[in-house]
């Protein structure tokens, strides 16, 4: 019957916690310890008085009975309470786990395109032939009381609805930009550091950089086939004139977010329901 097997199910999780095992294995030490102890230091001249079997009372069965019981209590309380102290573990984390996280997002600038495409077909490349987009001088604040794992992808809508019109998703850059880097070693260090896909935020701390993203040679030429020198800038004032967004995901939680980017300002993660 379905009660029965509940109550089985249940006696077994307390077996799992294992006590029998630590008791039986704290007894044998200290039996170990007392051996040690007795026969290598102590030595006493009657060494049958002081043996282990010689030592333990001649009890009557009742009182053996009453012992037992007494030990069976206390393994079925100690045992009860460790499972009920991992059942609260676990309801704990799993709120945790779904809790919205307490993250603004600030930003002071637009992102910013720049290309690495030749001039014309044929023209020797320099480098990886693309266009670069960076989003320079971008926050991650985490109010919340556990480290946060963010992404923030870049879309970019090619019309003016950004709650369910077509976007282009460049690739996002895990290694920085050499060029980016030169400037902000030598130029600009309010830059920060370069920001990788996924941005680890540790609890009530601040993460400053800039991200960057890709447009490969064959996804540009999408917008424009074949690339030239005047169609290279028509792409380049697209992607700046386009209305851009981040998709923001907080992994841990699941949660989700579009953070419009125009204008420049700040936005919090529990004010606005999930939308990616």
């Amino acid at each position: 019957m379905r009660f029965i097997r509940d109550r089985a199910s249940h006696l077994c999780q307390l077996w799992r916690e294992g006590l029998w095992g630590k008791l039986v294995a704290l007894l044998y030490a200290a039996a170990g310890l007392y051996v040690l102890v007795r026969d290598e230091f102590w030595r006493p001249k009657h060494a049958d008085t002081w043996a282990i079997f010689n030592m333990i009372p001649h009890l009557s069965l009742a009182w053996w009975l009453v012992g037992a019981l007494a030990i069976v209590c206390l393994w079925l309380f100690e045992a009860s309470f460790r499972v009920q102290r991992k059942g609260r573990e676990k309801i704990a984390a799993l709120e945790l786990k779904t809790e919205t996280p307490d993250l603004v997002i600030e930003w002071h600038t637009s992102p910013e395109a720049f290309s690495t495409l030749p001039a014309q077909e044929g023209t020797e490349p320099s480098g990886r032939e693309g266009i670069y987009i960076f989003m320079r001088d971008i926050r991650f604040l985490n109010r919340s009381t556990r480290p946060l794992s963010v992404e923030a992808r870049l879309n970019i809508y090619l019309g003016d609805d950004i709650s369910s019109g077509p976007y282009l998703s460049p690739d996002q850059e895990d290694i920085p930009f050499p060029g980016m880097e030169k400037v902000r070693e030598t130029r600009d260090a309010s830059i920060g550091p370069h920001l990788g896909r996924i941005i680890h935020v540790p609890p009530q701390t601040v993460v400053h950089g800039y991200l960057t993203y890709f447009f490969s040679k064959a996804a540009v030429q999408f917008f424009v086939e074949p690339i030239s020198a005047s169609r290279n800038q028509r792409i380049l004032y697209f992607l700046s004139a386009a209305q851009k967004a981040l998709a923001v995901i907080e992994h841990i939680s699941g949660s989700s977010r579009i953070v419009p980017l125009d204008p420049a300002g700040s936005f919090r993660f529990r004010d606005h329901p999930s939308s990616v």
